[in-house]
């Protein structure tokens, strides 16, 4: 009686051991798969840099995103009545 209930106990443990060891494994492969371990940079969407850019406009030096600027003979301008 007291064999079965040491040879029980040691399946437990043994189960429990080898549960932890699978949930540390698939922890470690997640991060290095998520994106916590890659560099800050390769976050910022390259593409639309546009919009990240500020521009000057030419009459009244106030700040316009790029996506929002009127450019008229290569100079930039925060709206069309400074470009005329």
């Amino acid at each position: 009686m007291l064999v079965g209930f040491l040879k029980s106990l040691l399946y437990m443990l043994l189960f429990f051991f080898v549960f932890r060891l699978f949930s540390y494994l698939f922890r470690f492969i997640y991060f290095f798969k998520s994106r916590r371990f890659k560099k800050n940079d390769e976050n910022v969407n390259t593409e639309n840099d546009y919009a990240l850019k500020m521009l000057q406009c030419e009459k009244c030096k106030v700040y316009v995103a790029k996506s929002e600027a009127y450019i008229h003979n290569g100079k930039v301008y925060c709206k069309k009545d400074h470009a005329s």
